[in-house]
This record gives structure tokens, sequence and C-alpha cells, in this order.
């Protein structure tokens, strides 16, 4: 996976490892990852494993084992 930076020098990062597409018990981290996303204080309520698999949701966990050169574009 690259995480690409927004803002200059446009930083990135390469993660790599064993990744898994989780659909079960994934309630609880969605919600935090949408309190990121919102910049809420509260945590929003989970929703349920149905919900979440009506709109697509899904959680990709990827376990780190390598991280590649970080590399800045200056355009």
């Amino acid at each position: 996976m690259c995480v690409p930076g927004q803002e200059r020098p446009f930083p990135s990062a390469t993660f790599s490892g064993p990744a898994e597409i989780r659909t079960e018990g994934i309630g609880p981290a969605t919600a935090q990852v949408a309190q990121r996303f919102m910049g809420a204080e509260e945590l929003p309520e989970p929703q349920s494993d149905e919900a979440l698999a009506a709109v697509g949701r899904v959680i990709l966990a990827i376990t780190i084992e390598r991280v590649a050169a970080v590399n800045h574009l200056d355009h």
C-alpha cells in the first residue's frame, strides 16, 4: 500500500506485508475510522456487520513487514 502526502514536498511511503479483507466484527473499527475522518470528539455508534455489508464496507488489515523508501516529489 502506498500512502501519498497531499502537500509539498509530496512525501510517500510504501508499506507491504500480508493482508486480509475483514467483513465480520468490523463495526467498532469502522466507527474509529469514521471518528477520525469526521474529526469528532465522540465515537459514533458502531454499525452492524449487516448494515456495513449493505454499503460494501470492509476493513483491509495489513500486517506491515516492510516499509519501502520514503520519497519526496519536488515539482
